[in-house]
């Protein structure tokens, strides 16, 4: 896996945030509920028990308390291991979590319908937690796995098997019936920029994690 040139990422960043504002402004006026509720009636055409246990069971491996675990777990393994990139994984969850709490406030969306909701969900809609939440632990331990020393197969399989969690955590929002596609679309899209960013700090500072 090459390494992803400073040109490129800042070209991705720039594209991410554009979607991401671009979402943000249509949801504020209804322009994506065409778009939204496409992709709630495909996913949930194909809704069964089996596939309703696996969406709620796949949601919790980015709920609050899962993600504070991760938290703490990272800022202790820097402290014990002396590996600072756990301080860049750790501040890449905080600045998501405080980012989403303030987008939230201040785009207001209200959630779908709570007679769709297959679990108990409260607070606004737009962009979701749990997609920035994924996105940010488990996008940033891609980045680690990029930048490791192990065998190219292994960081091919390890990373596909991320990115198919990232996925499945954000759809699971949408089939549950707690979110629009369009905030987990969003939320994906911030947390890649802060990863992104969280990584091209630790390149530079040599935090990049090598084991």
């Amino acid at each position: 896996m090459k390494a992803m040139t400073d040109r490129t990422r800042w070209i991705l960043i720039g594209l991410c945030l554009t979607v991401a504002a671009g979402l943000a402004g249509l949801a504020l006026t209804g322009g994506t509920d065409a778009l939204d509720g496409w992709v709630y009636s495909s996913l949930t055409h194909y809704a069964s028990n089996p596939l309703t246990t696996y969406f709620k069971l796949v949601t919790t491996a980015a709920n609050s308390l899962v993600m504070i675990v991760f938290a703490v777990g990272a800022i202790l393994w820097a402290l014990i291991v002396k590996r600072q990139i756990g301080f860049y994984l750790a501040g890449t969850l905080a600045v998501s979590a405080l980012l989403n709490v303030g987008l939230k406030l201040l785009i207001a969306r209200p959630r779908p319908d709570a007679g769709i909701a297959l679990i108990i969900e409260s607070g606004h809609s737009f962009p979701s937690g749990h997609a920035m939440a994924a996105t940010s632990f488990y996008g940033f331990l891609i980045f680690m796995i990029a930048n490791s020393e192990i065998k190219p197969w292994m960081k091919f399989s390890l990373c596909s098997l991320l990115v198919f969690l990232i996925a499945n955590i954000c759809l699971s929002r949408v089939y549950l019936g707690v979110h629009f596609f369009s905030d987990v679309a969003a939320g994906a899209l911030i947390s890649t920029c802060l990863v992104l960013t969280a990584g091209y700090l630790a390149k530079r500072k040599g935090a990049v994690f090598k084991g």
